[in-house]
């Protein structure tokens, strides 16, 4: 672990104190030395020795697959009532990423110290996510730390299956598109242009077909550099603009929720995500507005942000969250609404959100499924509009040549 400098002021023996300290991170050096009783002036963290490498912050960092492992593991002990001080001290044995190790080697000694589970997960907020650390916090309290944490796994499980699914229907269009795009590349920079030079005829009197594809390939052949660099730039920027500006992810959302062929898929996407994250925090015992607090950061979709911070306003002025998803008739349905009025009179809430999502999770896999199945087809049916193009550029100057010798 990095070993800290720290300046502080001992109020029983009245006179200021530096030392050094190993820990994880300066707000835990900070909290280990105000339990002794020390008033903290300074934390610095002591430089390496030279020939000592280590990795910047930006580089730091825990993967999702050790993260799923720690959860799961953890979850599995509890369960099997093994203490959190035994089950720390051996998952810091199990893990090879060292950022990761000291992390749970950190925690492991604020559970020694007696601290809370929570309460030492929160201080790592880059690594634990907020709505982890506010249900096991839960779970401390209500004394069902194994059930929150079996709930969270199933429902991080259930968002990986999802997102593989995406990810999976989408490789084979994009496989095709790139395939396709290095056999036109291929066919118009290279063959097309030893081609038509074979045929002998001056460009000029070619077909209108034949010069417009020899125009863009001579384009491309003599300006690739600047098209290489430009479209590098132009994606470059437009991946910033559309994923890290706050117009372009409110341009990005809206068109999501308003294109036809993806709103659908995107609308059903995000309830499923609002009632799965919901449920989740309602079952661990997580009070109704930080649920609807918790829910609002999970979600992806600036809008749906701001339906849940809707919901959240009128629940502390006293109305219900129907008055709130009345007011957003496009992000909600009127299935959703029935349903969740029906949950808030029978008192079956958590039943209820956990339907919602289990039916969009599901009707999210058909769309997924019946987009994939249309869009392959159109995309045989551009990429053979293309092939003819070129082909049609290729040949028709043949038949000329062959209709002008038999003249």
């Amino acid at each position: 672990m990095p070993l800290f400098v720290y300046h502080a002021f001992d109020k029983a023996k009245n006179k200021k104190v530096i030392g050094e300290i190993e820990s994880a991170s300066p707000t835990q050096v900070r909290t280990d030395l105000q339990e002794k009783g020390l008033f903290v002036i300074r934390i610095e963290e002591k430089a390496k020795p030279r020939g000592e490498f280590k990795l910047p912050a930006i580089f730091q960092g825990v993967s999702y697959k050790d993260l799923m492992s720690f959860y799961k593991s953890l979850m599995l002990s509890v369960r099997a009532g093994v203490s959190l001080g035994q089950v720390l001290e051996c998952l810091c044995e199990q893990f090879t990423n060292r950022y990761f190790k000291e992390i749970l080697t950190s925690i492991h000694a604020g559970i020694t110290k007696g601290r809370a589970l929570s309460e030492c997960f929160r201080q790592y907020p880059k690594v634990f996510p907020d709505q982890f650390v506010t249900m096991v916090e839960a779970g401390e309290a209500s004394g069902k730390l194994s059930e929150v944490l079996e709930d969270y796994c199933k429902f991080e499980d259930e968002n990986r299956k999802l997102r593989g699914e995406v990810i999976g229907s989408l490789m084979y269009p994009v496989i095709i598109i790139f395939v396709a795009a290095v056999a036109v590349a291929i066919m118009v920079l290279y063959i097309f242009p030893k081609f038509i030079k074979s045929v002998g005829i001056p460009m000029a009197k070619m077909p209108w077909i034949t010069q417009m594809v020899d125009l863009c390939a001579n384009t491309v052949i003599n300006n690739w550099v600047v098209i290489f660099i430009g479209g590098g730039f132009a994606l470059t920027g437009a991946t910033y603009f559309f994923t890290k500006m706050r117009v372009g992810i409110r341009i990005n959302h809206w068109l999501q929720l308003n294109f036809p062929m993806v709103k659908d898929l995107f609308v059903k996407a995000n309830l499923a995500r609002f009632a799965r994250t919901m449920a989740l925090q309602s079952r661990s015992g997580v009070a109704s507005v930080q649920s609807l607090q918790l829910t609002e950061r999970a979600m992806g979709n600036v809008y749906y942000k701001e339906m849940v911070a809707d919901i959240v306003d009128t629940i502390k002025r006293g109305g219900t969250y129907l008055d709130a998803m009345k007011r957003r008739p496009k992000l909600i349905t009127p299935l959703v609404v029935l349903l969740i009025s029906v949950g808030e009179q029978t008192g079956t809430f958590d039943e209820v959100l956990d339907t919602i999502a289990e039916y969009y999770n599901d009707d999210v896999r058909s769309t997924i499924k019946g987009l994939t199945s249309m869009i392959e087809p159109l995309m045989i049916v551009f990429m053979g509009c293309v092939v003819g193009v070129i082909a049609s550029a290729m040949f028709l100057p043949m038949f000329d040549l062959v209709n002008n010798m038999s003249g």
